[in-house]
């Protein structure tokens, strides 16, 4: 795309019910993947059929504020998917499931950034700054870091080989927790969706646990990201972290602070896609992101 004012001022002014919005320049935004494979991150896009975006949530903290926002992204979201070939060569743009635009990246970094570009595209040009992606290999290690998670049981779910029931409290270790935030029943319409909120809740649970043990170890946010090397690739740097754990100390995370971009699953063929409400969306994205221009 050319570079001109007009492509510039995209995603940094909104226009909404006639008024003007300006991006709230205090707000640092990181698209968080989960990738649906055990290999090394680096090597997701070399072995054919792996490498799709399991869990995508855009993570949004104020500096200024302190404030912390997570935006929900289910991985069935209907939206303009780039396809290229198997030798990185741009093929055609089509509306397909979200989750599959990882896939098509050659690298790890092509497929982070074609997400970043989907997920902002998909959000009225937000700005993303900083973005991670996961492999399931890193979960239990991101859960034992702090000791485990406690939650309690949202829905009818199988954990480590075990059947739990709503209301249940268990205390998530090794890879309980990517059976937690995983199970579904494929065979159940719109199964994904209360996955989401399993994640949606773990991930509350897991900030305040973490938090705690922070307090009392600085250091532990960047022995976490140096644990997690080959199971993560990310543009988050140590320094990025050094710099953002003092100003979350005294952050708390509820489920109000966390929302899901408004739509409803439908089942136009064989697969399940979440189709958007866009002026819902752009309500949304105008509170989460921007000031009113006065």
């Amino acid at each position: 795309m050319e570079d001109t004012p007009e492509t510039r001022k995209e995603g940094l002014f909104i226009t909404y019910k006639g008024k003007e919005y300006q991006y709230n320049e205090d707000v640092i935004n990181f698209l968080c993947l989960g990738i649906d494979n055990s290999t090394p991150v680096e090597q997701a896009n070399e072995i054919k059929g792996q490498g799709l975006a399991d869990a995508i949530i855009l993570v949004s903290i104020n500096v200024e504020s302190g404030k912390i926002k997570i935006l929900a992204i289910p991985r069935d979201t209907y939206v303009p998917v780039k396809v290229y070939d198997e030798n990185g060569k741009f093929l055609i743009e089509k509306n397909m499931q979200l989750t599959l635009q990882y896939y098509y990246g050659k690298t790890a970094e092509d497929s982070c950034e074609l997400m970043v570009n989907a997920v902002s595209n998909l959000l009225f040009k937000v700005p993303i700054q900083r973005y991670c992606a996961i492999n399931l290999e890193a979960i239990p290690i991101l859960n034992d870091a702090i000791g485990g998670v406690d939650i309690q049981v949202l829905e009818d779910v199988e954990v480590g080989g075990k059947p739990y029931h709503a209301g249940d409290t268990i205390h998530l270790q090794g890879k309980m927790a990517e059976d937690y935030i995983r199970d579904r029943n494929t065979d159940q319409f719109a199964s994904s969706m209360g996955r989401l909120e399993r994640q949606k809740q773990y991930m509350t649970n897991y900030f305040a646990t973490s938090m705690a043990q922070v307090k009392n170890d600085l250091t532990l946010p960047v022995s976490i990201y140096q644990s997690l090397q080959g199971n993560m690739y990310a543009n988050i740097s140590v320094e990025d972290i050094t710099y953002l754990v003092p100003e979350m100390l005294d952050v708390s995370l509820t489920a109000d602070d966390m929302s899901m971009i408004p739509g409803e699953v439908k089942q136009p063929d064989e697969h399940e896609a979440y189709m958007v409400n866009s002026e819902q969306l752009k309500e949304l994205v105008v509170n989460f992101f921007y000031v009113e221009v006065l």
